[in-house]
């Protein structure tokens, strides 16, 4: 049901049509990202590994693995909207289903998100973002991922 893309970027029963990207559950995070301090640390070290997933789906569409008309979706609370744009992501409102999803994972969401801020936060779960790619397109804007994940590899 999962294809793990990175440590923490998972895709939800990917095929030729549609992945459908999640953050990596509790059990990921206890255990990679154990040593890493919460706050800034910890937050650039997530968004690390989830640049490097997207990476990996790019290699695997470049290399004829995944079709580079799939689809690629998430759903996440936190989007930024530059970045996604910058990323060459198209912003749209989720499915009541992604909304609901998110409020019955509010513990899990709350406590990670915790540790991504360095101290007890709620994340805004009204605020999420559906963000979605075509395979095509993000091998388009593979050279800024690249970059952008070279720049966070280097603070860390």
């Amino acid at each position: 049901m999962y294809t793990y893309y990175s440590p923490m970027l998972l895709g939800y029963m990917a095929n030729k049509n549609q992945i459908d990207l999640h953050s990596a559950g509790s059990f990921d995070y206890l255990y990679i990202m154990r040593k890493q301090k919460p706050e800034t640390e910890f937050r650039n070290r997530i968004i690390g590994y989830y640049l490097e997933g997207i990476i990996n789906i790019i290699k695997q569409i470049e290399n004829n693995l995944i079709p580079n008309t799939v689809e690629i979706v998430a759903t996440s609370y936190f989007f930024n909207d530059r970045t996604m744009n910058k990323l060459g992501f198209l912003s749209k409102e989720p499915s009541l289903f992604y909304r609901i999803n998110l409020l019955i994972n509010f513990i899990d969401l709350t406590w990670m998100y915790s540790l991504s801020k360095g101290r007890f936060s709620i994340p805004k779960l009204w605020n999420a973002k559906k963000a979605s790619i075509s395979g095509a397109a993000l091998i388009e804007n593979k050279a800024f991922i690249l970059e952008l994940h070279k720049k966070l590899n280097k603070g860390s």
